[in-house]
């Protein structure tokens, strides 16, 4: 049932997003949709267009402490999925560190798995 919420909430996105492709949190949430429908692809696509459109917005939004978990299933997804932009994964995580020190906790932790 719960995969089922996961797949409506990304439908739903999905529709907002083809009315308004600047709604900035659409893309966050249809993301963390897909990262518990296993659609780390789908994850990954959406996080390059947050970024595209509002950088620091993105960044801030997984800097939040609330966003561990995200940002943790985010970057296990970017790693194993998304190597041809290894470089593109460390400037995000470094910029992540810099407005939030305390994800360093959470990328190192990942790095070890």
């Amino acid at each position: 049932q719960r995969l089922n919420q996961h797949a409506d909430a990304v439908k739903d996105c999905t529709a907002a997003i083809k009315h308004n492709a600047r709604r900035l949190h659409t893309y966050f949430y249809r993301l963390e949709s897909y990262l518990q429908l296993n659609r780390h692809d789908k994850a990954i696509e959406d996080l390059k267009s947050a970024l595209k459109l509002d950088r620091q917005q993105t960044l801030a939004y997984f800097a939040n402490p609330q966003r561990e978990g995200v940002l943790s299933a985010l970057l296990r997804a970017y790693l194993a999925f998304d190597t041809q932009d290894k470089d593109e994964v460390v400037a995000f995580c470094s910029e992540i560190v810099k407005l939030q020190p305390r994800s360093w906790c959470v990328l190192r932790s990942e790095e070890r798995r």
